[in-house]
């Protein structure tokens, strides 16, 4: 459309070129005060490419018709949504049935995630050195560690982000280290971040949607021209990312600007966007950190229900309650080296662990050594 404005006018303007910089100005203020966001980001063209793919808006947009009611200024606004997002977790401690659960499905393929001896360096400082371990489908692993003993890194690892100096990667026989971000994901490992990477321009359904486009396919041909395969491929990607917010107790606020929601709403955005890969694993890095006791909980539901579903989760956690209550499965890290692995219990006994956590046995608040909650 820019194009065609721009190079029409001027092959158009004959006599009236000399004012050719006014026009254009008046034109730019013009768009940049009705339609800031472009014509495609327009209020008008994003219900129609809604109602094109078959979505319904959320209950609170429909009831006024689509549009948006006068309201306190953005700062008490905020304040008010994120006080009404928590509410609505403290209250959600198991995750609801209906669509979403159909969609959330392990990847195909049986197998676990296995890592073998991996080693990684950053100049003279080991951060990773012989680390093993393996995920299982249908469990939740915890990956715990003080900081700086290496659990990014080894997610890093698993994910592609960072190549292996030694050791191998696995999903069932494929061996999929060295292969990079991309080929990993197509492989079945999503994974989330430290710190929520969002489009904080768009909706929710928007930051799912660019997932579940990897899964809901079609050529590129066919999606710049809107042909019939693309249309559907692009319907069902917006089905498929819906069904993933549903599944993470948002399906109401999917119309909502990312930049609009609380912390704790874009980590389980970003959840939602690793559902919609239908991966067999989910790596998570630190999914609770900044979160209320109430968002904590309902990210426990949604982590058990991921593993409820068949997937391996595979999370790096420092709140160690949160471990004890949802982990299947503990690895401890200390200087890049496993010092213990097994189930919650045994592991929060161990003295090495109390060591590296507590520095001396035996302080941790019982006569077992058993780290305390």
């Amino acid at each position: 459309l820019g194009t065609a404005l721009v190079f029409g006018l001027t092959e158009f303007l004959g006599g009236l070129a000399q004012y050719q910089g006014i026009i254009f100005g008046v034109i730019l203020l013009a768009v940049v005060a009705t339609v800031p966001d472009g014509f495609m980001g327009a209020r008008w063209w994003r219900r129609f490419t809604t109602a094109r793919a078959g979505i319904r808006p959320s209950p609170a947009r429909a009831a006024s018709g689509g549009g948006e009611a006068p309201g306190p200024p953005l700062s008490d606004q905020r304040a008010e949504d994120v006080s009404k997002e928590t509410a609505a977790l403290a209250g959600r401690r198991s995750l609801p049935a209906g669509p979403g659960a159909d969609t959330l499905r392990a990847g195909p393929g049986a197998g676990t995630l296995r890592a073998e001896g991996l080693r990684r360096s950053f100049g003279g400082v080991i951060a990773v050195d012989g680390l093993d371990f393996v995920v299982r489908p249908g469990i939740v692993h915890a990956l715990i560690g003080p900081n700086g003993s290496g659990k990014t890194t080894a997610l890093n690892l698993l994910s592609g982000f960072y190549r292996l100096e030694a050791g191998r990667v696995f999903i069932g026989e494929r061996r999929i280290d060295g292969r990079g971000p991309a080929t990993v994901a197509r492989a079945g490992i999503a994974r989330t971040f430290q710190t929520p990477k969002l489009m904080l321009g768009a909706s929710l359904l928007d930051n799912v949607v660019i997932a579940a486009q990897a899964v809901e396919r079609s050529t590129d041909v066919a999606s710049v021209l809107r042909a019939p395969s693309g249309r559907r491929a692009a319907r069902r990607a917006r089905e498929r990312a819906a069904q993933a917010l549903d599944f993470v107790g948002l399906g109401e606020s999917r119309e909502t600007l990312a930049s609009e929601v609380s912390h704790g709403t874009e980590r389980l955005v970003e959840v939602a966007r690793a559902v919609a890969l239908a991966p067999r694993f989910v790596l998570l890095d630190e999914p609770a950190a900044g979160l209320s006791p109430a968002e904590i909980g309902a990210l426990a539901s949604v982590v058990r229900a991921l593993a409820g579903a068949g997937i391996g989760v595979l999370v790096i956690e420092h709140n160690l309650p949160l471990v004890l209550e949802m982990a299947d499965e503990v690895t401890v890290l200390d200087h890049g080296r496993c010092i213990a692995r097994g189930d919650p219990e045994s592991v929060a006994a161990d003295p090495e662990v109390v060591r590296v956590y507590v520095g001396v046995p035996g302080d941790a608040g019982d006569a077992s050594g058993r780290v305390s909650p």
